[in-house]
């Protein structure tokens, strides 16, 4: 069953003074908002009527020798909040095995944004349909992976046998934003179709704009990963749509 609780205090004009109501509500650990005067009291609020059910308010002595009355009310229910959805992670998944294309220079977006980069490599999925321009850090020379698809790719883009692999530690990316604009030429270097591994600087514009999604190191102002999305593909000729 509800309990009536106070709303307001009234102290007779006729033994109060603002001053004195002031110091008992304090004393006796009420509020002390600003006083509302009427012809016979001094109106305390100690909350505000519409928290109280409509129809309730009583008005009641609390003291009839000191002068003091209470304004009673039942408290509306309390409105259960619901719990606060929990956000899913934004993910990307990267490849396990990626296809080394070469080093990325820069993208260019439909908004004409230039974005550049000085250490990054250029991958590619094994099926050539997704592009990963990924910071460098340190690698270690490893095996050539089992599956066969990548090395025929890199075979394709290169025109010749990849000795080896490497391994490297993926930059630890705290969070994914897709941008809002989107990639319409890239800037990349490569030693493809080179016997002497000379790099030659590559301009590719997409024909179709490329969705570009961004990866952030904690701390970070500038992308450590960035994914590129769209109707293109590697192959022998290079990039391609």
């Amino acid at each position: 069953m509800k309990k009536l609780q106070i709303q307001s205090l009234l102290f007779a004009r006729s033994k109060w003074t603002p001053a004195t109501a002031a110091k008992w509500l304090k004393a006796h650990k009420y509020k002390t908002p600003p006083v509302e005067e009427t012809f016979d009291f001094l109106r305390y609020r100690q909350a505000p009527p519409l928290d109280f059910e409509k129809g309730s308010f009583v008005t009641k002595e609390f003291s009839e020798k000191q002068g003091i009355k209470a304004i009673l009310a039942w408290p509306k229910k309390a409105k259960k909040k619901n719990p606060p959805k929990k956000q899913k992670k934004q993910l990307r998944e990267i490849p396990l095995t990626l296809v080394q294309l070469g080093d990325c220079l820069s993208i260019t977006s439909d908004s004409k944004k230039k974005m550049s980069f000085k250490k990054s490599w250029l991958f590619s999925n094994q099926s050539g349909k997704m592009l990963f321009i990924i910071e460098k850090t340190k690698t270690k020379k490893a095996d050539l992976p089992k599956t066969k698809k990548g090395i025929r790719l890199y075979e394709t883009w290169t025109e010749f046998d990849p000795d080896s692999g490497f391994r490297f530690k993926m930059p630890s990316i705290s969070i994914w934003r897709t941008a809002k604009s989107k990639a319409v030429e890239i800037v990349y270097r490569s030693d493809k179709w080179s016997a002497s591994r000379k790099k030659t600087d590559y301009v590719h514009e997409f024909e179709t704009p490329c969705k570009i999604e961004q990866g952030y190191q904690p701390g970070k102002e500038k992308p450590s990963a960035v994914i590129l999305k769209g109707a293109f593909s590697v192959t022998k000729r290079g990039l391609e749509g």
